[in-house]
């Protein structure tokens, strides 16, 4: 039965002369020396956002790509990405040196009802915990200013849901969205509204 389907060109592969080779990289569980079993920071503490940072810093790696990092826990804890896990960041590794990869797997995975956290932001391990202490506690922790920090949060916050009201219109526009798909994109909005309300008060927003 014909259905829509989502393509996403890799970015760790390459076309040479006709040849499809792989891209040396690594995830944040190998950064850390773990195996992919420890993925979630709630298996132990093997794996967090600090160890993460001190790692790329170690390699190193541009302190742009530390600002992205940054911003991949903002965007995750907005959307309601309960399954951002270590082994969804990698490093690509060249001959110029370490960078942090594209991100990956950037899913609204609360709208399936999972609250927790996998990868705490400060010592809190579900968005609902979340406040700015948590922000302050993780800036603490990496070595983030907290003033850039809480003025990069309220930027994304107050760009997410202008961003997401134009994709749901295209997806509606294009796909044709079924009831279930429909309830689902609703359920979406309304995580994105909330966290975004979130934090809003706790940037002082």
């Amino acid at each position: 039965v014909p259905e829509p389907v989502y393509l996403v060109a890799r970015y760790d592969r390459m076309d040479v002369a006709g040849n499809i080779i792989g891209l040396h990289q690594f995830d944040g569980c190998q950064l850390l020396g773990h195996g992919a079993g420890w993925k979630y920071e709630r298996q132990g503490g093997l794996v967090s956002v600090p160890k993460l940072v001190a790692a790329l810093r170690s390699l190193p790696v541009r302190g742009s790509d530390l600002l992205q990092l940054q911003q991949w826990v903002m965007f995750n804890y907005l959307i309601g990405n309960a399954d951002a896990h270590a082994k969804n960041l990698s490093v690509l590794v060249d001959d110029k040196g370490f960078r942090l990869a594209p991100f990956y797997d950037l899913l609204c995975v609360r709208a399936y009802g999972d609250t927790g956290l996998a990868l705490y932001i400060g010592d809190e391990d579900s968005f609902d915990a979340v406040g700015a202490h948590s922000w302050e506690a993780l800036c603490e922790d990496c070595g983030f200013r907290l003033p850039e920090t809480i003025k990069g949060f309220h930027k994304m916050t107050q760009a997410l849901l202008p961003a997401w009201k134009k994709t749901h219109e295209s997806i509606v526009k294009q796909i044709a969205p079924t009831a279930p798909e429909l309830e689902l994109l609703d359920r979406m909005t309304m995580i994105f509204e909330a966290h975004c309300a979130n934090a809003r008060s706790m940037t002082g927003h």
